[in-house]
């Protein structure tokens, strides 16, 4: 228990590490002010390494033995009774602004306090006077939706004072380092553009985020990320470590490393790189051979297209994990919240390959010694196994089952075609973006044209090398295809984990959305999404929005979704979540969690597009 901080040394001998939304493992010290309603407030910090929650600290410590719900009542969620303040100083070591300030502390209160000026001010000007050594770098951080009403509300009062103020916009926009996922390897250092082929060997300095990536040993940006991003799940799937560096393609310490063999570290503080012996890099490759990955079997029983809402789970065998999983959401959502379509079983790949005597060509390629030892040479003949399949002959009796689909939907309808291999959306292998969906537009003409191009995207060379670092034989996939109409012109498209990533303890959601056709998992070069918490913290558990960062195509300060329309998602996903817990067999795996795509179309109706295991 300390009344003051005279340095850093101090401040982390009370503090902890904590995750806090958008940031891992920061150091966070909790401090109490009592007497707030006296003329003799008194200012703690406490050990917060010891003391987790503010209410122990104020019974074991300071002797108040009162009940949690009575603290509570004096300490949280309104300005009328207020007794205590209870909040934390969270150290930002990778803030920087124009005026090259490095590193800056806010004081934070919980989402649901609206903790009005007076007692901001009181709390404001007790920290500055027992933490000296922060040298104006003090921010009271407006962290929910609560306190920005609050803040909005007496705004002219903060207007006159020496309070600065910083919004989560400003404060990540600011950060000049983001850990997205912790880790270590090795590999040899190389800045690519999107469109750049890396090898396996590579960890791989992206001046924008790509929309394709094959398997790496490492991954910086450029620009900022989501944990949703397509390029983050990639790197949670392969446990290497990703990070946001402000500018380091343009930065020394990485430009004098490009072409060599590198060990890159990511930690919660920073990152480290260095260069390393070639002899080092390959025994740590050598060293990298995982476990076998479980791959469904196949079953070829399952020979005509079906309705959504004639498939389940139970036949991710047929149809895959994707298609499947959908058809379990169309009979467990109302039918406005989901969209009608159908799923091409694996049978029709595996007769097409069949029919065209595609397998022992395949075969062939892949035994070429060459094959295996170029990567230029494998990337072009990985395409040339996409053009045969191309330009193979789709059956009559096939063609006639694609038009009797077609019919099914309204004259002129652009359908959507979405893979639904066996070797994605698994419960240990999410697959995410290793293959090709595409829309088939009306004026293309017939269907199946549209259909190879998905089958061939089982060898494109980015799913292919992840099946091989993965050990997934390849003579053991197939694809089929989930297919449904294309809305047009969303008002906006998102992702959502049905859980709190960044404090366990309290029950939530953590969501990426944007507006309009920019993906958030596949954004467009430089766009951000909206990235939020929907937490459960409030006095009787109600829901508490938190933005960690807003959209970069919205106007300032403006939101992708009003409150009303997170809120029914959150219904529509608690849901999902809660069905799929019971059919994946995880009731006591407190980790469980569903990863759900959705938008809404031009008319403003949710449609949930996606929903798979998330993979932690």
């Amino acid at each position: 228990m300390y009344h003051y901080l005279n340095n850093r040394i101090q401040f982390e001998k009370l503090a902890s590490r904590n995750d806090i939304p958008g940031l891992k493992d920061i150091w966070v010290c909790k401090f109490l002010i009592i007497n707030v309603d006296t003329s003799t407030p008194q200012l703690f910090f406490m050990d917060t390494q010891k003391y987790e929650h503010h209410y122990q600290f104020y019974r074991d410590v300071l002797g108040h033995q009162i009940s949690e719900k009575e603290f509570d009542a004096i300490s949280y969620y309104s300005n009328h009774g207020r007794k205590n303040l209870a909040g934390s100083i969270v150290a930002h070591d990778n803030y920087t602004d124009g005026d090259n300030q490095h590193g800056i502390y806010t004081i934070e209160y919980w989402p649901t306090d609206p903790v009005s000026y007076a007692f901001i001010k009181l709390s404001w000007e007790l920290i500055n006077k027992a933490m000296r050594f922060v040298h104006k770098r003090l921010y009271y951080h407006l962290s929910s939706q609560t306190q920005i009403t609050q803040y909005n509300q007496e705004q002219s009062l903060y207007k006159n004072s020496s309070i600065q103020i910083i919004d989560t916009d400003t404060l990540f926009n600011n950060l000049n380092f983001i850990p997205l996922n912790l880790g270590e390897s090795s590999g040899m250092l190389k800045i690519l553009d999107d469109s750049d082929i890396p090898a396996f060997h590579d960890i791989v300095i992206f001046r924008s985020l790509p929309n394709d990536l094959s398997h790496v040993r490492g991954i910086i940006t450029d620009v900022s990320q989501t944990p949703l991003s397509h390029v983050n799940l990639k790197a949670k799937q392969n446990n290497i470590p990703n990070a946001y560096i402000k500018n380091a393609s343009a930065q020394k310490e990485f430009l004098q490393l490009v072409n060599k063999p590198v060990h890159f570290k990511v930690t919660s503080d920073g990152y480290e790189i260095r260069e390393i012996p070639y002899q080092t890099l390959k025994e740590h490759l050598k060293s990298l051979s995982p476990s076998n990955t479980r791959i469904p079997k196949i079953n070829f029983k399952q020979t005509n297209i079906l309705d959504l809402q004639a498939i389940s789970k139970n036949d991710t065998n047929a149809f895959g994990a994707k298609a499947s999983n959908m058809g379990e959401v169309y009979s467990l959502l109302p039918e406005k919240y989901v969209v009608a379509g159908n799923a091409i079983p694996f049978y029709f790949y595996d007769y097409f390959m069949k029919v065209n005597k595609l397998y022992p060509k395949i075969q062939k390629i892949l035994e070429n010694k060459q094959f295996n030892s170029d990567i230029k040479f494998k990337h072009q003949k990985l395409i040339e196994i996409q053009q045969i399949i191309h330009n193979g002959e789709i059956p009559n009796w096939m063609i006639e089952q694609f038009q009797h689909m077609q019919s099914q939907y309204p004259a002129g309808s652009d359908l959507r075609l979405r893979s639904s291999s066996n070797s994605e959306d698994l419960e240990n292998f999410n697959g995410a973006g290793l293959y090709t969906s595409l829309v088939h537009f009306h004026q293309d003409g017939p269907i199946e044209k549209n259909i190879k191009k998905v089958w061939a995207s089982l060898w494109t060379y980015r799913a292919f090398m992840e099946r091989e670092f993965h050990k997934i034989d390849h003579s053991k996939i197939a694809m089929a295809i989930l297919v449904h109409l294309d809305h047009k012109n969303e008002q906006y498209n998102g992702v959502a984990v049905t859980k709190n990533l960044f404090d366990s303890f309290w029950k939530g959601f953590y969501i990426n959305v944007q507006s309009g056709q920019s993906l958030v998992t596949n954004p467009d070069s430089k766009a951000l999404p909206d990235e939020l918490l929907v937490s459960a913290v409030g006095a009787n558990k109600e829901y508490e929005i938190q933005y960690i960062r807003r959209s970069n195509l919205t106007q300032p300060g403006q939101s992708v979704m009003h409150e009303k329309q997170i809120l029914k998602l959150i219904k529509q996903i608690r849901r999902i979540h809660r069905h799929f817990k019971k059919l994946y067999q995880a009731s006591r795996d407190k980790n469980f969690a569903m990863e759900i795509e959705f938008l809404t179309t031009t008319k403003g109706q949710l449609k949930i597009m996606q929903a798979r295991p998330w993979l932690d």
